[in-house]
């Protein structure tokens, strides 16, 4: 059978066995095709498979396809071997299942406490959030914003999860004798050295006496060898120790009674040099089809902010026409619009503030039509018929040689006459006119279209 593994968004990997029967000859390759299921037409997209395995480029998101498998050998090429079951283009995870049942903690006059547990399957990708929706008792319509029911999502790349069970229902109550919590004194950003001790420390009343939790960005902190918390009255107080490059971040101060809740939060900046972080994508060389555009983006750390330069054949690249330079707070990203064969090739990225320097080669091949074919020759000239053969091109666009196309022309006569097509770099050409003189070219094709002639 035809197994079906690996599928992403934009490929998916393909393995079979050889045949049974190879009719006499060793078979020499295989001939992959494939169809969308809503069309009866059959596109090649590899010609010359020399194993029983091969990933598929080129797929669309969200589309279902069929794919069939041919052997040949010098004598043919031999039946299909059909795929079973349509295959869909998707993401290699799930959206996750639904988070527990929401439990309310503390409830105020206008604030509520939930807390859940987590999904059991989180899909096969991390949780990025969750979503929480609230209605009143008795109204069927969920809406952000209203009371005293609620009910949790779950958020990967997928997308949403199935809305948990919803809540308990509680009324809303005026505590008596509460003072929400009140910011005297904020946060302040932080500047720091790598491996000495940075500090943070704000003033926040309230009562009954807050509740405080620390956090950095969306991650709770707790008391520990790198992190010293500590009160002092309604001072609060926040130490982290040996700091290094990853400390960099926001710290939030959230403090929680009956009466509400307030946060207070600063930014610590480390004095680091530039470290870039190159996307898995971009790692290797990265395929983009062509009239697309092309957008690379890179984040970045290092305080103070670098420099960005994206540099190709040794010139800096300037914004404006067919390139957009844009530097964000953590990401230099390049737009090559309108993408072409011409755009292909390494481009440097160069990061550089007062502390060092960190640059990265990202490999860009923009898939287009294949280049002519080479060095046609005519071999075995008869009195009607002769051999051609030609060298494949020396790039094919980035896709597999789907066919090849030969024509011939009596000279003065400039006309092209269609031979006939073929998979292979030869053709037998029949029925010539004894005693005229021809000339032949060839050109290749690939799924992005047909090339120049050679």
């Amino acid at each position: 059978p035809l197994d079906v593994t690996e599928v992403t968004r934009h490929s998916t990997t393909l393995t079979w066995r050889p045949p049974l029967d190879d009719g006499g000859q060793r078979v020499t390759h295989y001939v992959v095709e494939r169809r969308d299921v809503n069309s009866s037409q059959w596109i090649c997209v590899l010609s010359c498979v020399r194993d029983t395995q091969c990933t598929v480029q080129g797929l669309t998101e969200g589309q279902e396809y069929m794919f069939r498998i041919m052997a040949a050998n010098v004598n043919g090429v031999g039946p299909p071997l059909d795929g079973v079951n349509p295959v869909k283009a998707r993401p290699p995870f799930d959206p996750p299942s639904a988070p527990g049942t929401p439990k309310i903690l503390e409830v105020g006059s206008n604030f509520v406490h939930v807390e859940w547990e987590k999904p059991e399957n989180d899909g096969g990708s991390r949780i990025q959030g969750y979503w929480i929706e609230k209605r009143e008792v008795n109204d069927v319509t969920w809406q952000r914003g209203r009371q005293y029911e609620f009910r949790v999502f779950a958020q990967n790349e997928a997308g949403l999860s199935p809305a948990s069970v919803a809540s308990t229902s509680v009324k809303t109550v005026d505590p008596i004798a509460t003072k929400a919590p009140e910011i005297v004194k904020p946060l302040r950003n932080a500047n720091c050295i790598e491996n000495h001790n940075a500090q943070f420390q704000c003033t926040i009343t309230g009562y009954p006496r807050p509740a405080i939790t620390w956090y950095k960005g969306a991650r709770e902190i707790t008391a520990g060898t790198r992190y010293k918390i500590y009160s002092e009255g309604d001072v609060h107080t926040l130490t982290i120790t040996d700091v290094f490059g990853e400390d960099a971040d926001e710290y939030v101060c959230r403090a929680v009674n009956k009466g509400g809740v307030k946060s207070t939060r600063a930014e610590l900046l480390i004095m680091t040099p530039p470290k870039l972080n190159v996307p898995p994508r971009f790692r290797d060389t990265a395929y983009f089809d062509k009239g697309e555009n092309v957008v690379i983006k890179v984040s970045f750390t290092g305080h103070p902010k670098p420099r960005i330069t994206w540099i190709r054949e040794g010139e800096a690249i300037e914004s404006g026409g067919h390139y957009h330079c844009e530097v964000k707070d953590r990401h230099a990203i390049l737009t090559i619009r309108d993408g072409s064969k011409l755009d292909s090739g390494p481009y440097r990225l160069q990061a550089e503030n007062e502390l060092g320097q960190d640059s990265a080669i990202i490999r860009i091949q923009i898939s287009d039509r294949p280049d002519p074919p080479r060095f046609p020759l005519i071999e075995n000239i008869g009195t009607d018929s002769l051999s051609l053969s030609w060298k494949a091109p020396v790039w094919d666009g980035g896709s597999s040689i789907t066919n090849y196309m030969v024509e011939k022309r009596e000279p003065p006569n400039a006309t092209w006459i269609r031979v006939g097509n073929t998979r292979f770099t030869g053709m037998a050409v029949q029925g010539l006119a004894p005693g005229h003189q021809y000339e032949f070219r060839v050109f290749a094709e690939n799924i992005y279209g047909r090339s120049d002639p050679s």
